[in-house]
């Protein structure tokens, strides 16, 4: 019965909710959702079980045993492999998948995710059991990927209106702006940042490649300071680093094109030849957004360079630890931007 195999999947997600400390809005798409798509990977049963049935029903109507084939079209052996109250039904797996991935990005904590399957090989952290991550940082790296972490912006849901940050930012104190934009955790995202820019300089030097990381060029248009310069005798990358906000302020993509426009600049160019010779030189940007999802480039040119997908993978875990170091910052610090509540001093 459909009841039954309902109430396997609450009985299934209210465990999780448990061992994970998860909030009891949790969307339930995030459980059921394929671990490229953004979610855990648990099977819903009240999903598959009807569609398993139908698939055998299939089979046997396809025997060359024509008294099976027979058989299987009576209505008393058709009856036994219909599930009673069943609503939905697929034909096959990859149609589950694409109901569960639609539904958790439809979801607003799970929205951010839509790019999340355009790199799917990172991650699987998600499922496999890999010791790069304690179970304590698994859990709130879950948190922050699913949007689920608390803050004020999701405990005023259902109110007339979401509070303002109260480091005195003038924005709503959602996870987005705590990672993303608070000066609460400006020092935390830098050392986010600096932290993935050291661990693409040492795999690329790893694989045979000279870097310089974050020289300055004085240009007639400005200051450039790229974070990594990689040269070989031939080739001459210009890479930086940069880890944006999810789906919702715009694709990776944008800033990734950004990056290149800000650097594709002839003196740059010229200054860079001085210190890493004469070779044919790029400008690449490499973008992670703050959910730990890759932009599908970046990992293209990871991977070009000769950057295992091991480490691919712990680049993304790397930005999701960052993250939740920035989240548990903003709640352990107090300190309040006067300039942006009324110019007062600190004395006051």
């Amino acid at each position: 019965h459909q009841y039954t195999l309902r109430e396997c999947d609450k009985c299934v997600r209210r465990f999780l909710r448990e061992v994970l400390h998860l909030p009891h809005d949790t969307p339930v798409s995030a459980f059921h959702a394929c671990a490229k798509d953004g979610g855990l990977d648990i099977d819903c049963f009240e999903s598959l079980v009807p569609m398993y049935k139908w698939q055998k029903l299939v089979s046997l109507e396809e025997v060359p045993d024509n008294l099976v084939r027979d058989l299987s079209q009576l209505p008393a052996i058709r009856k036994r492999f219909q599930l009673k109250g069943a609503q939905t039904s697929f034909n096959n797996r990859a149609e589950y998948r694409v109901f569960w991935k639609n539904k958790l990005l439809d979801n607003l904590d799970g929205f951010g995710l839509g790019e999340a399957a355009d790199v799917p090989q990172v991650h699987s952290w998600v499922t496999d059991g890999s010791s790069l991550l304690t179970g304590e940082m698994y859990i709130k790296c879950l948190k922050i990927r699913w949007n689920v972490w608390p803050t004020a912006a999701r405990a005023s849901r259902g109110r007339r209106q979401a509070p303002l940050c109260d480091a005195g930012c003038r924005q709503i104190e959602g996870l987005g702006h705590i990672l993303q934009q608070c000066n609460r955790t400006w020092d935390k995202r830098g050392a986010r940042h600096d932290r993935i820019v050291e661990f693409v300089g040492s795999q690329v030097e790893r694989l045979g490649f000279n870097v310089i990381k974050e020289k300055s060029f004085a240009t007639p248009r400005g200051h450039r300071r790229p974070d990594l310069i990689i040269y070989n005798k031939d080739r001459v990358w210009i890479a930086d680093v940069t880890i944006c906000a999810d789906r919702g302020a715009g694709p990776m993509a944008l800033a990734r094109d950004n990056k290149i426009k800000y650097y594709t600049d002839d003196d740059l160019a010229t200054e860079v030849a001085k210190v890493a010779g004469p070779g044919a030189q790029s400008v690449v940007g490499l973008v992670w957004n703050w959910r730990g999802c890759c932009e599908k480039k970046t990992d293209e040119w990871l991977k070009k360079m000769g950057v295992p997908i091991e480490s691919r993978r712990l680049a993304s875990v790397r930005v999701l630890e960052g993250s939740v170091w920035c989240a548990e910052v903003f709640r352990k610090r107090t300190g309040i931007n006067f300039a942006q509540v009324g110019g007062r001093n600190r004395s006051e």
